[in-house]
């Protein structure tokens, strides 16, 4: 590579009074004090071209990946096809086993902290919303127990199949004050206009339907 600081003059450009010929080797002249040159033979330090890694270009061989299979512990529940997954790709990236199992054990320890920390979350708001219902003086207090009856009426009349109670259990939304208080509303009013559900929750009285629509009324 030429010298950034030496700029050599051209065929075409107009000789100054620094311009000098020196004996720089042309492309017929003898290499001086270099070896290597494109018309010479190899020599014996002559080395194969290398990457930036060192690794040579040409006539290298990749290393396999080492086959091994990973076990999850088990105190660790790693669904399988995820163990599998994992070990592909530990070994794509050409970790050994030793390496592997360590990431593993990284991986294990690192869910084992997310799922506690969601737990304390899940925790904490289940407390706050005890607390919230609990001194909530229509609903809460000595009105409790009403409100559970209440509220399990209401269920027991519109949830038959008792889906809308399983997903309110799974979701734990059973224990929302906001849903509490519907719920028990909804209970209270059967109780109060002797709502008879589909599957016979409530109150049931043989009132003629004129009456019940018009209660004031004298035949």
């Amino acid at each position: 590579m030429a010298d950034e600081n030496v700029t050599p003059g051209g065929i075409a450009d107009e000789g100054g009074a620094d311009d000098t010929l020196k004996d720089d080797g042309g492309i017929a002249d003898e290499p001086k004090g270099e070896t290597g040159g494109i018309a010479d033979e190899g020599g014996a330090d002559d080395e194969p071209a290398k990457d930036e890694g060192g690794k040579e270009k040409d006539g290298g061989k990749q290393q396999e990946p080492e086959a091994y299979e990973l076990t999850a512990p088990e105190d660790f529940p790693l669904p399988a096809e995820n163990l599998d997954s994992f070990t592909a790709k530990a070994r794509e990236l050409g970790l050994t086993k030793e390496q592997a199992e360590g990431m593993l054990a990284w991986h294990r320890e690192f869910h084992g902290d997310v799922t506690k920390a969601m737990q304390q979350r899940e925790s904490a708001v289940l407390q706050g919303w005890a607390k919230e219902i609990r001194g909530d003086k229509e609903f809460g207090g000595d009105n409790w127990k009403e409100t559970l009856a209440d509220s399990r009426r209401a269920l027991a009349a519109f949830d038959p199949d008792g889906s809308l109670r399983a997903l309110l259990r799974d979701s734990k939304y059973q224990n929302n004050p906001a849903i509490i208080r519907a719920v028990a509303r909804i209970g209270r009013a059967m109780k109060e206009h002797d709502f008879v559900g589909q599957n016979g929750a409530g109150k049931s009285r043989d009132i003629p339907l004129e009456e019940r629509m018009y209660p004031d009324m004298k035949v």
